[in-house]
């Protein structure tokens, strides 16, 4: 697997971005004037405001799992359960490797994902986990999710329709249960200096008791719970 070489890569990348585009509002807000073209004008907002529009998801819980931190170390992070009024789909807001996405899943993919963990864990106390086992990161299956990324989460302005594959990997003599989504081409129409970067691999690692905690917050009643809070 490529995934340490895509995440050293990505950090870089995201690095470059935001140093670019800081100096690209800087620079465009000075050289604006009255008589500037209106695509001009256009085209400047657009970049300015990939950086400060909310995605406006609605926050209901938050939760503990396993990634890759800001400085590529695997270690623990605090992800965010959110819900999209617009879609009604459920997920997870993190930050990893200098990044920010958002990882939603529909009502069929957030059951197979139940599914799945009850599998883990079946697997885990059967002592069936091995790390002879081919392409175990995605043993239990692949279903469809929405991927988004960007400097932030919550003003991600790339995204994707990839599949998200379900399984597990070793990490020391621990295995994980994974999420993992592999690197896919941004579906963004109109690319700026901001948003010209496609998704590079992306992990979630959980232990058994963080896998089991994440299904109670996005199964069927949580997720219900949360659409009618974020409709008052």
């Amino acid at each position: 697997m490529r995934k340490c070489a895509s995440l050293r890569n990505m950090s870089k990348k995201y690095s470059i971005i935001l140093s670019c585009a800081l100096c690209a509002v800087m620079l465009c807000s000075c050289k604006s004037s009255p008589a500037d073209s209106g695509p001009a004008k256009s085209f400047q907002l657009n970049r300015i405001s990939n950086i400060f529009t909310s995605n406006d998801y609605y926050t209901y819980d938050k939760a503990e799992v396993f990634s890759y931190t800001d400085y590529g170390v695997f270690g623990k992070i605090v992800v965010s359960l959110v819900y999209d009024t617009k879609t009604n789909m459920a997920g997870i807001q993190f930050r990893s490797n200098l990044g920010g996405y958002n990882l939603l899943m529909n009502d069929a993919t957030r059951h197979a994902l139940s599914d799945s963990v009850k599998e883990y864990l079946s697997d885990f106390d059967n002592q069936k986990l091995s790390r002879k086992k081919k392409a175990s990161y995605k043993i239990y299956g692949q279903f469809p999710c929405r991927m988004e990324w960007g400097l932030l989460a919550q003003t991600a302005s790339n995204y994707a329709e990839p599949d998200v594959q379900m399984g597990y990997m070793f990490k020391g003599k621990s295995p994980y249960f994974t999420l993992t989504v592999w690197e896919t081409k941004n579906l963004v129409r109109q690319v700026t200096i901001l948003n010209d970067e496609d998704l590079q691999t992306t992990y979630v690692f959980m232990t058994k008791e963080q896998a089991e905690l994440l299904c109670s917050k996005l199964s069927d009643e949580a997720v219900a719970a949360a659409s009618l809070k974020a409709g008052e």
